[in-house]
């Protein structure tokens, strides 16, 4: 199959689980035998700086980035996955384009301007109910009204004037939770296929460790880490991986058992994770697919403790990876459940992988997903069907 991937890259400076996933992807549609041709704009030219923020910001309200037309007939593809055009790519090709195409929604964009469904500490979903000025408002975008107004008037007007889910003929979303916000922002389930993310396999397996609890990722507000660590309970050792704008306040927390670490090497994470006792997951914001920490607790074989609210959360209920927790009051308990349990947790973790996160089954479903949208586009204009 002849495969036009289109991606718009966030900065290099900033950690982003997005490109990984989508660079994953397009090794892994290479090496099931298909030919991948790859469309991507770069933001590392995007200065942080008032000035930068304008720029960008008229550019997205304009909706004048880059634009792939004459790139897609060149290479001249059977199907077009898009993952990103935020904010460097103009979505006006969508409207020439004569090519069986699939989107993932790999956020929540198309109907708020931060992209996650989050504010203030808890789920948002003000711009769906009373609409996008409500963004403005409250500066949802780098903490700017300036910044926040070419989105709301922009790529995250709602999910309804979005061209780009207007436009493709199947939306991937990555997670059951992911679906169901998608849906409540206007977007029809039939349109909607639930496809997890996926990560390669190891060798590598946990062995219990006692009293040690690991969080890889990246430490922003929505991640839930500063309240995690704030609340962390005596006695417990708590190793934080990472980077972002709460470094400063994380580090200044005054406790013996939370230690900050720099963001950890990708080749270097199942070592950590064979000899811990569980990977922490607190985010506070629904997660629009299940994060790569996540899935590399279960490759290992190594329970989870979740904050409940999260696509993590919510397959840890269901598989039995480990425990989830509310708040403060009962991570205590959460926390000596798995350990008393770890043996049948990291048993139900491994299984869980096995069953839904593994390469191949997200290769099976994305070309079979990839089959459907070339027939039935080919059945409504009546061209032949090739691949």
């Amino acid at each position: 199959m002849k495969i036009a991937v289109i991606h718009s890259r966030y900065r290099s400076a900033q950690p982003s689980g997005e490109n990984v996933a989508v660079q994953a992807q397009i090794e892994n549609l290479q090496a099931a035998g298909n030919e991948v041709f790859v469309y991507q704009k770069e933001s590392d030219n995007i200065r942080e700086s008032a000035h930068g923020l304008i720029t960008t910001g008229l550019r997205v309200a304009r909706n004048a980035g880059s634009n792939p037309d004459t790139w897609i007939n060149e290479v001249d593809p059977d199907i077009v996955h898009v993952h990103n055009t935020f904010p460097n790519i103009s979505t006006d090709f969508l409207d020439r384009c004569r090519v069986p195409l699939v989107a993932t929604l790999h956020n929540f964009r198309h109907s708020c301007a931060a992209g996650t469904f989050y504010s203030d500490g808890q789920l948002c979903t003000e711009c769906i109910d009373r609409g996008p000025s409500r963004a403005i408002a409250k500066r949802c975008y780098r903490n700017s009204r300036l910044a926040t107004l070419p989105m709301a008037v922009g790529p995250s007007r709602g999910a309804l004037r979005s061209k780009l889910v207007a436009k493709a003929d199947r939306l991937v979303t990555m997670s059951g939770r992911a679906r169901e916000m998608h849906i409540h922002a206007g977007i029809s389930a039939d349109s909607l296929a639930l496809i997890p993310n996926f990560r390669p396999d190891s060798s590598a397996r946990a062995t219990f460790s006692r009293g040690k609890w690991i969080y890889i990722g990246r430490l922003s507000p929505e991640k839930g880490i500063l309240d995690l660590a704030r609340e962390w309970p005596e006695g417990h050792r708590l190793e934080i991986y990472g980077d972002g704008p709460l470094w400063g306040s994380i580090a200044a927390i005054n406790n013996p058992d939370v230690h900050l670490n720099a963001p950890v090497p990708a080749e270097r994470v199942d070592d950590l994770l064979q000899s811990a006792t569980g990977v922490v997951f607190p985010s506070t914001w629904p997660e629009s697919a299940f994060p790569m920490s996540y899935l590399d607790a279960l490759c290992v074989g190594l329970p989870v403790l979740a904050r409940r609210g999260n696509s993590a959360a919510d397959d840890v209920e269901e598989s039995g990876s480990g425990a989830t927790f509310e708040n403060s009051s009962d991570i205590h308990q959460a926390m000596a459940q798995i350990e008393v349990n770890w043996t049948s947790y990291a048993t139900n973790s491994r299984v869980s992988y096995e069953s839904k996160f593994t390469p191949q089954l997200w290769i099976s479903a994305i070309e079979e997903l990839y089959s459907e949208v070339i027939e039935g586009y080919g059945s409504k204009s009546g061209r032949p069907v090739t691949m």
